[in-house]
C-alpha cells in the first residue's frame, strides 16, 4: 500500500499506541501499563503502521508457549481504516512470529465485529470456539490459524 510504513514498536510509541488502542476499543482497551508490558516481554513482536511519520495503527504478538502464538491487539485509527493498514499489519505479525519458530497464532475477536471477522477470515484463521461474556456483555470469537514455517537459522 502506497505510503504506509511498517517497523517495529519502539519504547517511545507507548503513548501513540495506548492512544489508538482506547480509539479502537472504547469499552476494552488496555492499560498504558499492559501495553508497556507486553512491549517489553522477551518473545513479544509489536508493529507499527507509519503514515507521514504518523502511527496509524499497530499490532502486538506475543509467542507464549514454544510454538504457538497469540495475537493481544490489532488496530487502526477509524480514518485510515479500509485502506488495507490491518491486513499488512496482519502479515507482518504473522511472518515475525513464525520466523521466531511460531506455527500457530491465535486470537480473540468480539462478535459482531464483521470487519475483523471478515480480514481473519480471509487471512486463513478459522474459528475455535466461543468464550462466553470474554467482552462484559459480548462473547469473543477464538480463531486459529497455522503459519508457514520462515524460522531462520
Amino acid at each position: 500500500m502506497n505510503g504506509v510504513v511498517l517497523r517495529r514498536a519502539r519504547d517511545e510509541d507507548l503513548d501513540a499506541l495506548y492512544m489508538i488502542d482506547k480509539v479502537c476499543f472504547p469499552r476494552h482497551h488496555f492499560s498504558k501499563y499492559f501495553i508497556r508490558l507486553l512491549l517489553e516481554y522477551p518473545s513479544s513482536v509489536a508493529i507499527v503502521a507509519m503514515i507521514s511519520s504518523r502511527i496509524v495503527g499497530f499490532t502486538i504478538g506475543v509467542i507464549e508457549d514454544e510454538n504457538e502464538s497469540r495475537i493481544y491487539t490489532i488496530g487502526v485509527l477509524p480514518d485510515f481504516r479500509r485502506r488495507g493498514i490491518g491486513r499488512l499489519l496482519l502479515e507482518k505479525l504473522e511472518e515475525e512470529l513464525a520466523r521466531q519458530g511460531a506455527v500457530k497464532c491465535r486470537l480473540e475477536v468480539m462478535e459482531g465485529n464483521i470487519p475483523a471477522l471478515q480480514l481473519y477470515s480471509k487471512m486463513g484463521y478459522h474459528r475455535l470456539g466461543v468464550i462466553r461474556r470474554y467482552y462484559g456483555d459480548k462473547d469473543g470469537i477464538v480463531m486459529e490459524k497455522v503459519l508457514k514455517p520462515l524460522r531462520t537459522a
